[in-house]
């Protein structure tokens, strides 16, 4: 059930919320690898090792791959410091696995 407070949240775009180890399926794994070798543009942000590889710094905290984002970014909301139960079922569900995000995406064998 979803209450009036996640319904009227918005996203600061602080980039709190993005890590390097994100659970992921492999249909997920699939699409950005696709989307990637679409968009050779799209490089690896080089901040800390634990922050996500896809956080654009240039753009303040942008993500470069918002339009395909995994299902943990798309459900994850900060009020809630972390995934909805629903979501977090779901991930259950699909057999996500914790992954690398800049060994999965950034690694020499991209």
């Amino acid at each position: 059930k979803i209450g009036a407070r996640q319904m009227a949240w918005t996203c600061s775009g602080c980039g709190g919320c993005c890590g390097n180890f994100l659970p992921l399926s492999n249909g997920e794994i699939n699409v950005i690898k696709r989307h990637l070798k679409t968009h050779p543009e799209i490089n690896a942000y080089e901040g800390d090792a634990m922050d996500c590889p896809f956080v654009n710094d240039k753009e303040k905290d942008r993500c470069q791959i918002y339009e395909i984002r995994p299902a943990i970014c798309k459900g994850f909301r900060c009020i809630d410091k972390g995934p909805s139960p629903e979501l977090a079922k779901r991930m259950v569900q699909k057999k996500m696995r914790p992954v690398s995000m800049r060994e999965t995406f950034f690694s020499n064998s991209k």
